[in-house]
């Protein structure tokens, strides 16, 4: 896998917004998994540790890898309750985006806010999925609305529920997708959503153009802008925070997902490429049931199995263990893992924090910053 084909985003929020609903229906409609569990039910790939089973929240950051139209996409199904926040801000050093998810009918809750206010604090590319549009009294639009009274005019939707509540509409891509017995097809937009989608585009398309002068110009010239061009400005507008893209969601349903994930590919920053000399950032730590891995996020280079790498704090070389790619408990052996992945190696007495790189190498990575408790 090349760095430009590799995504890393996390799923944050409030407790109870959808996050591992959302990342189980990733799986499930990438074929990662032939079944899609439920909260719940207490069978899903991201919350298996016992106690989170049994209080049915995520306790502990999980990765859940997918692939969808060539590209690998880490997903990082985080913690909403502030008492495991930490998780969460460790999480953020690996992904270049983070998805805020609120609920349709509850709209902006504290723990959206806080996280809001995590990723402008780290001048990370933001977008939000309205989560749960399937449930009663669930408003999308007036979400959207106060999201937008909120934060301005940068929030834009880029998918929205049809109005008969069995898919989504794509305004980027002007195409529908529809949802039915979990299965999801791609067509025309329904007549009775047309007219509104349209007059979305048009401002959506107005969003992007403003992104960057080059686009601006040329939609000033010809009042449009193609699909590519529509693209490029909300990667853009994403990368700079000029453009916070909306999505709409009902995972359980497995409404909206495709979409996302197309909105994901399309919008969200690869990694930057580094070559050289290994080094990477641990930023998670597990020694459980499962076994001992650390899970470090690659920021140079290439991970091999057969490396020694230097960690800075502990002033130690150590020779690596096996490689993994974890996909919630199941580790899948692997040999590599280039520039912008994120990999599990196991048996390390490394610590979350901790910077490991090539022995050559003398340059230690800022720490994670904890807020004073209560957050």
């Amino acid at each position: 896998m090349e760095t430009k084909n590799i995504r890393n985003i996390a799923l944050l929020g409030h407790g109870n917004s959808g996050k591992t609903s959302l990342a189980e229906s990733m799986l499930f409609v990438t074929g990662a998994i032939d079944r899609q569990g439920k909260v719940a039910d207490g069978n899903t790939v991201c919350d298996y540790d016992a106690e989170e089973i049994k209080r049915q929240i995520t306790i502990a950051a999980s990765v859940a890898p997918v692939t969808f139209a060539g590209k690998k996409i880490n997903v990082l199904d985080c913690p909403g309750y502030f008492d495991f926040v930490g998780e969460t801000l460790c999480a953020l050093r690996a992904v270049e985006a983070g998805a805020i998810l609120l609920t349709a009918k509850d709209g902006i809750s504290v723990g959206a806010e806080r996280m809001w206010k995590a990723l402008k604090a780290a001048n990370m590319p933001t977008l939000f999925v309205v989560s749960k549009t399937d449930e009663e009294h669930g408003d999308f639009f007036a979400v959207v609305d106060a999201l937008r009274e909120k934060y301005g005019s940068i929030v834009a939707p880029v998918t929205i529920p049809t109005s008969d509540g069995t898919g989504v509409i794509d305004l980027v891509h002007n195409v529908a997708y529809t949802t039915k017995g979990g299965k999801t097809v791609k067509g025309e937009i329904p007549a009775a959503d047309a007219g509104h989608a349209e007059d979305l585009r048009m401002e959506l398309m107005e969003t992007a153009a403003g992104a960057t002068e080059e686009l601006m110009e040329k939609f000033f010239e010809e009042m449009e802008l193609a699909e590519e061009d529509m693209i490029a400005g909300i990667k853009a507008g994403l990368a700079d925070r000029s453009v916070v893209p909306v999505f709409a969601s009902a995972a359980m349903q497995n409404i909206g997902t495709e979409a996302l994930l197309q909105g994901v590919v399309d919008y969200v920053p690869e990694p930057a490429e580094s070559a050289g000399p290994v080094q990477g950032f641990v930023f998670k730590t597990v020694s459980d049931q499962f076994g001992k891995y650390s899970f470090v996020k690659v920021l140079k280079g290439t991970i091999t199995s057969d490396l020694s790498l230097r960690n800075l704090r502990a002033s130690s070389t150590d020779k690596l263990g096996r490689l993994y790619t974890a996909c919630g408990k199941k580790m899948t052996e692997v040999k590599d893992a280039c520039c912008g992945d994120i990999v599990a190696i196991g048996k390390m007495d490394w610590k979350t924090g901790d910077t490991v790189c090539d022995p050559k190498l003398d340059e230690e990575l800022p720490a994670v910053e904890m807020p004073p408790s209560p957050w």
